[in-house]
């Protein structure tokens, strides 16, 4: 129902503008239909028109305006209002009534501007760029700015992204002032595309020190690394963890309260790198201590991810201690899992082995199942 109401409107704004026809290549007109918030008017644009090899295209985008910026504006009434920023005038015909609004639009390009950005970079930019430098709200002053941090002739293309994600000069500055003053216009880019403040850089590169380069720590962000989760995992018992493991740590869910369940059990010694061995495989906390419990207090790293790889759990092993054997070690107990020594089988093997007057050992048994006895 609302995306047919939003269709309907959008038809009656092609009407309002262009009557039943197309706008045909010239002047950027379109339409609008605004929302009146408390911080000012959210405005929806669209523009028709027909290309030169007679299709059709239709451009929308949503841009937020403080009721400052435009000039002439006023309530319950159609009438004309504008917006000036350096690359152009935004005029607009129309009206608001109490939250809402609509009407026309006609953008003319600043040839002055134009012929500034011509002088800084060579590129003869056509009417769209200019409108496309106008809604992301790049000036002169912008420009003048970002070219005394070290960043000169910015392709249009780039100034339109640099305004679209509010990479503002103030952000510069204080990513520069975190620790990075000559990082890339597409690095400061993707900081701001992927949510990354000048205070998460701050304590990320606090808590992994000088090797947290622009890249890892947008792949730190990515990946949800957050400081305090790095904290943690510092406080856990890895102070000097390196960044590039705790986003290891992340993707493979190793979090704090697993490291610290897995040290109280007495692997004090463990590396990240086996605790993350342990997570992918499920050696989990509870795993360890019910095998502890069953008497093997000294299982290594590497032998309960062979057991948990193997399917030898506790209840295997109770199973196997229950048969009859009770001294078996963990790696005769894996040997038995590779080979589907159950324990109703073992009980066989040792009634048939007594029989025999041979001694009982997990060895005979595996040899016994490998051969069929």
């Amino acid at each position: 129902m609302r995306r047919r109401k939003i269709n309907a409107l959008l038809g009656l704004l092609a009407w309002i503008v262009f009557g039943n026809t197309l706008a045909l290549a010239g002047p950027l007109e379109g339409a609008w239909v605004g929302r009146i918030r408390d911080d000012g008017i959210r405005m929806m644009l669209v523009m028709f028109e027909e290309k030169e090899d007679g299709s059709d295209s239709q451009w929308t985008m949503t841009v937020s305006v403080k009721q400052g910026q435009l000039t002439g504006l006023k309530m319950d009434q159609e009438h004309d209002f504008a917006m000036v920023r350096d690359a152009g005038t935004m005029a607009f015909h129309g009206k608001l009534s109490g939250r809402r609004g609509l009407g026309d639009f006609v953008f003319t390009p600043n040839e002055k501007f134009r012929t500034f950005l011509r002088a800084q970079s060579a590129e003869k930019l056509d009417d769209r760029q200019m409108f496309q430098l106008f809604l992301a709200d790049i000036g002169q002053q912008y420009i003048a700015d970002l070219k005394a941090l070290g960043y000169s002739e910015v392709p249009v293309n780039k100034l339109v992204a640099l305004g679209v994600h509010r990479v503002t000069i103030d952000y510069i500055k204080a990513i520069h002032a975190v620790g990075y003053p000559d990082i890339s216009l597409p690095k400061l880019l993707s900081f701001r595309i992927h949510g990354i403040t000048t205070e998460y850089a701050r304590r990320m590169r606090e808590i992994g020190g000088q090797d947290v380069s622009p890249n890892e720590l947008v792949s730190l962000k990515i990946h949800g690394v957050s400081p305090e989760f790095a904290e943690k995992i510092q406080n856990s018992g890895y102070p000097n963890i390196p960044v590039s493991k705790l986003r290891e740590f992340k993707i493979h869910g190793v979090r704090a309260e697993f490291v610290a369940g897995v040290r109280e059990l007495g692997y004090t010694e463990i590396s990240p790198n086996e605790l993350i061995e342990f997570q992918i495989h499920g050696v989990r906390v509870d795993f360890i201590r019910g095998v502890r419990q069953l008497g093997y207090t000294d299982a290594s790293e590497s032998r309960l991810v062979e057991m948990k790889i193997h399917g030898v759990t506790p209840s295997f092993i109770e199973e196997i201690h229950a048969a009859g054997l009770k001294s078996i070690s963990l790696r005769q107990l894996i040997d038995f899992r590779i080979h589907g020594v159950k324990g109703q089988y073992v009980k066989y093997a040792i009634g048939k082995l007594k029989a025999e007057g041979k001694e009982v050992t997990p060895g005979r048994i595996v040899n016994m199942k490998i051969h069929g006895k």
